[in-house]
C-alpha cells in the first residue's frame, strides 16, 4: 500500500504572522481516512509548527466532502509523524466575556527537528 500525503501546492496559509502561529486551509480529493494519517502532512513539516490551526476540506469531490479544523500536537520527522488533534476536543477557559481553548501541552519530541516552530 502506497503513502498518501498532502501536496504543497493544497496546503494554503489563511493567517501567518511569525512566531505566532498559522492558520492553514487545505482542500483535497484524499479521503478524510487519507489525511488522518500520521504519515500524510510529512511533506510539508517544514512549513507547519506546533500549535498551527488546519482547517480540512477532504474527499471535495465526494458526494458529502469532509470538514475538520485541527491543531497540530506534534512533529517528529524522524519518527515519520505530524500528529493533529480536534479543536473540538480542547478545554474551554473563560476569560471576561470571552472563551478561548487551552492548547495541549507541547510532545516532548524524539528528535531536535521536532521541536515548535520547525519552519
Amino acid at each position: 500500500m502506497s503513502i498518501v500525503t498532502c501536496r504543497d501546492r493544497d496546503l494554503r496559509p489563511i493567517l501567518r504572522n511569525d512566531p505566532a502561529p498559522t492558520v492553514w486551509a487545505l482542500s483535497t480529493e484524499h479521503t478524510a481516512q487519507q489525511v488522518a494519517a500520521e504519515t500524510y502532512f510529512l511533506s510539508v513539516a517544514s512549513r507547519l509548527q506546533v500549535h498551527d490551526l488546519i482547517y480540512v476540506h477532504a474527499d471535495r469531490q465526494a458526494a458529502r466532502p469532509r470538514v475538520g479544523l485541527f491543531v497540530v500536537r506534534a512533529i517528529d520527522t524522524r519518527a515519520r509523524r505530524v500528529v493533529l488533534g480536534p479543536v473540538q476536543g480542547l478545554d474551554a477557559v473563560k476569560a471576561g466575556a470571552l472563551s478561548f481553548l487551552a492548547l495541549p501541552p507541547i510532545e516532548a519530541p524524539d528528535a531536535p527537528e521536532a521541536k515548535a516552530g520547525t519552519r
